[in-house]
């Protein structure tokens, strides 16, 4: 039977919301309780770098004092030698949260793990919320766990700090299905709020949560012309204002975002529309666990490698797995739908509102992030993520929408059990049972417990250990392969010497950096000594014969911040070449 935990007992010790949701973050953040100010969440998955570690490199340069030696008050003089970059801003919630603790604190991870954890704590609290609405406390608990320790949310968490703020998203479904499903149109202007929140938490989830009010003005005007429902002017009104307010911020994050393209040299961000089939959804994304899962990595992921490489996704925007038992009970799911056991299907149809919110959940995500257009017969079929490539050029990976899409089909498979649960008639114990044990194997197949799942910033690579012992603040370092990961930028943070390297595409550095083939390293020294440029590291897979240069042999591991392929590293004084 449904149960709900009354306000009272939601700051109570014996079991309240706020508790089971400070216990799940903790648990969720274990890998780096260790060491929280040293161990950023998630590991060097990759293995050739990671977007958060350029995050940390910005967090560090805007939590120093303008001394005119790292940065100025506007400048940094670090990174893009000679003119180097302007000082970071911070246009999000999650950004601007980190931001601040890293300046207070002196500890960019600190900043990093402490806004993690809040988006963990969240993303549990919220879902709980969404999911008691119509399954029991038990059963909700199950689904909140599922939802926030979710390899979206975790991967998300591993790279992109602005998309673990699903809160945004679930708080919009938690007003969403108060209109659609409760029927009290006053949430509509919670709908509208929770656009403008999400424009300051990433752009991604503003546009989707656009398009889903768009899909919940047209349910309930829909509702409203059948006679099903009433709209008061007061609903109207608020509607209105709410709206307002939304589009307001909305505005004025994209001006933000625009300051942020200018910042790193750009004056927009237009996208190829191949990247969409790049970064589409696919089935597979749903089915395949994470390649960390304890439970199935051994024989999925040779499988799930060969898919990435085949589309030129990544590990991280190409993981919407729900988990194995969602996929189990979904299963089950279908088979007493289509040999309508225990009278399924009626029984859905006695909940037209709630089918129809969950079933939008899932079906409006996927049809908005699949590929553009789909071929059949020799015609290019284009699908609703064309049009939105026509309106924004900007979005690329669309996968991102497919959270949502998880969402509805947690929500269903926990309708399953709830169904299930009542039909074998079962004793509570033994539910709880069966939900312990559900909860056992959820942590297995996610698989971030029992394992070093974080980088570690205090592990310093021995060849910028000796940079920084030979080198002065008049040095310049050139970092070669010049390739995206971001490492070369962390570790400005540990030796303090100017980088040439710039990762900003459209700034001089970037343009010179790759808009021409050098054949051989007498290439790039000779590069290196026109722009004057002191010293040279190098990252190779094989030893090389490189004279007067300094050799490490690296031994790596996922939790080191630095390239797997690089089983060497050389460091070359070009003022002694």
């Amino acid at each position: 039977m449904k149960s709900k935990i009354a306000p009272s007992r939601l700051l109570s010790w014996n079991g309240g919301l706020l508790v089971w949701s400070l216990a799940f973050a903790l648990l969720a953040m274990a890998p780096t309780l260790g060491d929280f100010s040293h161990h950023k969440y998630g590991p060097n998955l990759n293995q050739t770098g990671s977007d958060s570690y350029g995050l940390l490199a910005h967090l560090w340069v805007y939590a120093q004092p303008a001394d005119g030696v790292i940065r100025t008050e506007t400048q940094d003089l670090i990174s893009g030698y000679p003119e180097g970059r302007p000082v970071p801003k911070f246009n999000s919630i999650t950004g601007w949260l980190a931001a601040i603790v890293s300046k207070l604190s002196g500890s960019p991870v600190l900043g990093y793990n402490l806004v993690i954890f809040l988006d963990f704590f969240l993303a549990f609290l919220l879902s709980y919320l969404l999911f008691n609405f119509v399954l029991s406390h038990e059963i909700a608990l199950l689904l909140a766990f599922t939802l926030a320790l979710s390899p979206y949310q975790v991967l998300q968490s591993v790279d992109h700090l602005d998309l673990t703020a699903t809160w945004v998203i679930l708080f919009f479904l938690i007003a969403a299905y108060q209109v659609v499903v409760a029927n009290k149109p006053v949430w509509i202007a919670g709908t509208l709020i929770a656009v403008g929140i999400s424009s300051f938490c990433h752009p991604y989830f503003t546009i989707m949560l656009a398009i889903l009010t768009c899909f919940v003005g047209v349910f309930y005007l829909f509702s409203w012309w059948r006679g099903k429902t009433k709209i008061s002017k007061h609903v109207l009104l608020g509607s209105g204002a709410a709206g307002g307010v939304a589009a307001g911020m909305v505005l004025w994050s994209k001006h933000l975002l625009t300051e942020g393209y200018a910042y790193k040299g750009m004056s927009s961000l237009n996208r190829s529309i191949s990247d969409l089939y790049v970064y589409s959804t696919k089935v597979w994304d749903f089915v395949l666990p994470p390649i960390y899962s304890s439970l199935f990595s051994d024989v999925t992921n040779p499988f799930k490698t060969e898919q990435t490489a085949q589309s030129g996704s990544n590990y991280v925007e190409n993981t919407l797995y729900p988990g194995a038992i969602v996929l189990v009970l979904l299963a089950i799911l279908l088979v007493f739908a289509v040999f309508n056991f225990a009278d399924f299907r009626s029984r859905v149809r006695s909940q037209g509102r709630l089918a129809i919110f969950i079933a939008s959940l899932i079906a409006v995500p996927i049809l908005f992030s699949m590929s553009p257009s789909f071929d059949v017969l020799g015609v290019a079929v284009p699908t609703p993520s064309m049009a939105v490539f026509q309106v924004i050029d900007s979005f690329r990976t669309l996968s991102r929408f497919g959270y949502i899409a998880d969402i509805g089909l947690i929500f269903l498979a926990g309708i399953m059990l709830n169904a299930l649960f009542k039909y074998m008639s079962l004793r509570p114990q033994t539910t709880r049972l069966i939900l312990a044990i559900a909860v056992v194997v959820s942590l297995l197949d996610f698989g971030i417990l029992g394992r070093s799942f974080y980088s570690d910033t205090s592990a310093v690579p021995a060849v910028y250990k000796k940079f920084s012992e030979v080198s002065n603040e008049q040095s310049v370092v050139l970092e070669l392969p010049f390739m995206w990961g971001y490492i070369s930028y962390f570790w400005e943070s540990y030796h303090h010497r100017r980088n040439f390297g710039l990762f900003d595409a459209g700034t001089k550095n970037f343009i010179e950096l790759t808009s021409q083939r050098r054949s051989s390293l007498n290439d790039w020294i000779d590069f290196a000594k026109e722009h004057h440029i002191t010293h040279i590291i190098l990252h190779n897979p094989q030893r090389i014969q490189i004279p007067g240069a300094i050799e490490f042999v690296n031994d790596w591991h996922e939790t080191d911040i630095s390239f797997a392929f690089a089983k060497y590293s050389y460091l070359i004084d070009l003022q002694k070449w």
